[in-house]
């Protein structure tokens, strides 16, 4: 009896001093405990081949399939999957049938999460929810639903909207309960590239005053008190914003205007059309933001992630003087070269020292393939190559 009491004891103990360790952890360390829960591997959407491949840090790739998952086009749906993984790499959201699922990597369950797809028709137009961000602690999500207004296939015919759906707009999903909240945004600001940054504000971009991308501006939008308010000084076309998985930074293009000299007039990398672009890692608590590349050509950054903790950003950087059919250059992280590649790759921060490299097929490569990388040593962990798909052959 006594040895049964101590050994009750003894656990509590444990379990106690355990959980007290991580109250500490978590009020005095807290981008600590975040990073501490983050996965060694991360999770790449592969469109293409219908698929999500899970690559881990030393070097190995498995393989979830979706192609019973993807709509039936010839039926007036749209077929693109649009997978989008949450920042823990634990769940999924996709399209299927004009609607977005939830995908659960552990139970492996898919769950129906909108209801408001329905497919084009001869008399009308399709109507479709379009995932837009993840809340910060993977339990709602934002979308948007709206209507396929071109969607004749040539001759770009306008078709009216189903009119039994008048609940359009921008949208709030608990994955929890299931409540979904409407909200009305700006119509000149862009859905497809939101951070959703705390419990009820997100980062947006919109199209400027003169309705130009150049004159566009980064703006904050709290849900709750429904306030907009600008962001930064500069005005540029903002594109792509990346968060970190600890959500405290995010990375994104912005595009300017600017004159060009002529020793840059005369490679074909650069065009004539006078558009610059720079990447900057801004500080969501702050907003201080951070030049991470020198100012290019449009076309000379052409990919870029953020590492899970924001202290690193890796992007592609093509060679000055390239020609349309040469996308070589170089991957630097931090504004150092890394590695060479004969094009950019998809990049994809597994943890804080080691990237996916996604290599699409191109006329200069053998295959598809996915390379696991150190970028501090310089050493490719892994390799796997990837099957070809229709495009490939």
């Amino acid at each position: 009896m006594i040895s049964k009491l101590n050994n009750l004891f003894r656990k509590l103990f444990y379990a106690t001093r355990t959980a007290l360790l991580a109250l500490l952890v978590n009020a005095f360390f807290p981008s600590c405990a975040a990073l501490a829960q983050q996965p060694e591997w991360v999770l790449i959407p592969d469109e293409s081949r219908s698929a999500i491949w899970r690559v881990d840090s030393i070097g190995g790739v498995s393989k979830i399939d979706f192609a019973s998952r993807r709509s039936n086009s010839k039926s007036g749906f749209d077929a693109r999957l649009n997978l989008n993984p949450s920042s823990n790499q634990l769940k999924l959201i996709y399209s299927r049938n004009n609607d977005l699922w939830l995908y659960d990597l552990e139970s492996r369950n898919h769950r129906q999460l909108t209801r408001h797809g329905r497919p084009h028709t001869k008399k009308f137009a399709s109507v479709y929810s379009e995932f837009s961000a993840w809340s910060p602690d993977g339990t709602s999500i934002l979308y948007v639903t709206k209507s396929g207004e071109i969607e004749a296939q040539g001759d770009e015919k306008y078709w009216k909207v189903e009119p039994l759906l008048a609940s359009f707009g921008v949208k709030i999903l608990s994955l929890i309960t299931g409540e979904i909240t409407s909200h009305v945004l700006s119509s000149d600001w862009d859905l497809s590239g939101v951070i959703w940054f705390s419990d009820h504000k997100i980062m947006i971009s919109s199209r400027g005053e003169t309705g130009g991308h150049l004159d566009g501006q980064l703006n904050s939008y709290d849900f709750n008190s429904k306030e907009a308010s600008k962001l930064l000084g500069q005005r540029g076309w903002y594109l792509g914003p990346k968060v970190s998985r600890n959500g405290n930074w995010a990375v994104i293009r912005v595009g300017t205007k600017a004159k060009f000299d002529s020793t840059e007039m005369m490679s074909a990398r650069f065009d004539s059309s006078g558009l610059r672009s720079q990447i900057k890692l801004i500080n969501l608590k702050t907003w201080e933001a951070i030049d991470v590349s020198p100012l290019e050509n449009w076309a000379g950054i052409v990919t870029y992630a953020v590492s899970p903790s924001g202290a690193s950003v890796a992007y592609f950087k093509r060679n000055r003087g390239a020609m349309p059919d040469d996308p070589g250059g170089e991957l630097m992280v931090n504004k150092t070269a890394v590695f060479k590649s004969s094009h950019a790759p998809r990049i994809f921060w597994i943890n804080e020292s080691t990237l996916a490299l996604v290599n699409e097929n191109l006329p200069t490569d053998d295959s598809p393939k996915i390379l696991i990388l150190n970028w501090q040593t310089g050493n490719v962990v892994g390799e796997f190559a990837l099957p070809l798909n229709a495009v490939n052959r």
